[in-house]
């Protein structure tokens, strides 16, 4: 076990999912300090929420972990059993899901939600809606989420997924359906926890504005396979993949011309089952030859902590 996988609040290896015996999710690794905030961004499909899903063991019946090691602290969590695995989600590791409205239990109050990971004292859920910047959390205990708004649901999400105190906070599109001014509150609150409370944050987004705005570093997903990863200036800057340099294009601007037609990726993402041999991403590449379309690329070092799977990442615009 490498020294880094050792420290790493969260490591992940070779994970690999698996529908009915066709990959999704191919040999995906990556690994995220304390207090450091990862994105995980693609496109619809591209396996992301899956490789979040997996992190805590709570995938869809369909799908299958069939290689890879996740380790949590250093302890591999790959195999261990299912009693144990419920007392490290909400202790250790933590979740929040896409579209609180639908995540939490329209039957229940806000305070025996928050509570149920832990168990905390009625006192201690207090605190904690306060510290997620719930106002009137003495009030707000008892309420339904149907009296909440959308942004107040997030952060009672949010507060259910701190209250153990967990080393890694798995944030699946957190900011999804809601306005601008919410979702800046949301990032600024996500920012906050990582730097005081040491939490290792794994976002999972397809925007790309949001990456920028939080992400210490950034790993792009394309066809279940890691495309590209680094730190985020340095994607951003100077992109090593096609497919990145593609989607920061694709990002509409100020500076744009009235008007002007938006930039766009030709083609389609490719079905599991029509993955081929070669890079997934060469039958929309502008770059991709003969090679391409024969042989996956790996993961190769551009600049060090910048790593691209492309053969021709030094063309790369």
């Amino acid at each position: 076990m490498s020294g880094a996988a050792m420290t790493a609040a969260l490591a992940v290896t070779d994970l690999t999912l698996a529908i009915g015996g066709v990959s999704v999710v191919d040999a995906v690794g990556f690994s995220i300090a304390p207090g450091e905030v990862m994105a995980l961004v693609g496109e619809s499909g591209c396996g992301k929420s899956l490789t979040a899903q997996a992190l805590l063991r709570l995938l869809p019946r369909q799908v299958h972990q069939i290689g890879g090691r996740i380790l949590l602290g250093g302890e591999d969590i790959t195999a261990l059993p299912e009693r144990r695995m419920r007392r490290l989600r909400g202790s250790r590791l933590s979740m929040i899901f896409q579209e609180p409205q639908s995540a939490l239990d329209p039957l229940a109050t806000v305070g025996a939600q928050v509570c149920e990971a832990s168990r905390a004292s009625r006192n201690a859920v207090r605190r904690m809606l306060a510290e997620v910047g719930i106002a009137d959390p003495d009030r707000r205990i008892d309420q339904y989420p149907f009296e909440l708004s959308g942004g107040m649901c997030q952060r009672v999400m949010i507060a259910s997924a701190l209250i153990g105190g967990p080393a890694v906070l798995v944030a699946d599109e957190p900011t999804t359906a809601l306005d601008v001014t919410i979702q800046a509150q949301i990032l600024d609150l996500l920012r906050r926890l990582a730097a005081e409370r040491g939490t290792a944050i794994v976002l999972i987004t397809h925007d790309m504005g949001v990456v920028a705005d939080i992400a210490e570093r950034v790993a792009v997903m394309y066809a279940g396979r890691i495309a590209e990863i680094g730190k985020t200036e340095a994607v951003f800057a100077a992109p090593r993949h096609p497919y990145t340099s593609l989607l920061l294009a694709a990002i509409p601007r100020l500076s744009d011309a009235p008007k002007s037609r938006l930039a766009v990726i030709e083609g389609s993402v490719p079905a599991p089952s029509d993955y081929g041999a070669g890079c997934r991403f060469a039958g929309r590449c502008p770059l991709a030859d003969a090679r391409c379309v024969a042989e996956q690329p790996p993961l190769r070092t551009m600049e060090e902590g910048h790593l691209s799977a492309c053969w021709h990442a030094e063309r790369v615009a």
